[in-house]
């Protein structure tokens, strides 16, 4: 047997966190505290469930439903296809009627609304089902099934999920200030940058061009002054950005 926090972490890296906090609308490091929160949730009622006389009704629905395939495209499942996937089915089985209040008290827990949360919910249920059918490695039977799930649930207790997902917030935090919150937009920005100092040297350039400077010796002056404020006007926002 392997370890299903284990499996889990390999598939949700930085890259599947990021997708599914572009579904809902959250920074990665939101995102990676709601999962923090809700992948528990499963474990653990699975495991109340499995050692409550549900562990061969799991172990027939892992076998038959999840391959553990899924892990392996997990960015691509969380990025959207989740939407159309089994996990709503999932948690009508695992929560029963109480989903509702198991969502209500995530959302209290991590500030994020309960419909998103719901629905961080439908797309992790499936991966955390392919997780325990993957860490069985092919012998998943009931007994095996509580033994993962309780060593599962050992680990939570522990803090393993906290840790794992403090260690991917760091990973979101390039710049290594404790916030990953000023690294989301870095990329825009950079491009930003790029499109800026673009246009400073386009200005430059018209401003430069013998044929600007003889339109403007034959009264044309409108395009020599629009390619000086352009440059002069690009030169101001570079500089900006570069504070």
């Amino acid at each position: 047997m392997a370890d299903v926090l284990d499996v889990l972490e390999t598939a949700l890296d930085s890259k599947a966190v990021r997708a599914l906090g572009g579904q809902l609308g959250l920074d990665p490091a939101r995102t990676a505290r709601l999962v923090a929160a809700v992948v528990p949730e499963l474990i653990e009622r699975l495991g109340r469930n499995a050692n409550s006389g549900d562990a061969e009704r799991i172990a027939t629905a892992a076998t038959k439903d999840h391959d553990g395939s899924l892990l392996g495209a997990a960015a691509e499942f969380l990025g959207g296809r989740f939407t159309t996937g089994p996990g709503q089915g999932i948690l009508g089985h695992v929560f029963g009627d109480q989903i509702q209040a198991v969502t209500d008290r995530v959302a209290d827990q991590t500030g994020v609304p309960a419909p998103l949360v719901g629905l961080a919910f439908k797309a992790l249920a499936p991966l955390v089902m392919a997780a325990l059918t993957k860490a069985a490695i092919g012998a998943v039977t009931a007994v095996v099934v509580v033994k993962l799930l309780d060593v599962a649930g050992d680990q939570i207790r522990s803090g393993k999920v906290k840790r794992w997902l403090v260690d991917l917030d760091d990973r979101f935090d390039a710049d290594g200030d404790g916030s990953s919150a000023d690294d989301i937009g870095r990329g825009a920005l950079g491009a930003a940058r790029k499109a800026v100092t673009s246009a400073f040297g386009l200005g430059r350039r018209l401003a430069k061009d013998p044929r600007v400077e003889r339109g403007a010796k034959k009264g044309g002056t409108a395009a020599a002054k629009a390619a000086s404020s352009l440059g002069r006007t690009a030169g101001g926002w570079l500089r900006r950005l570069r504070r």
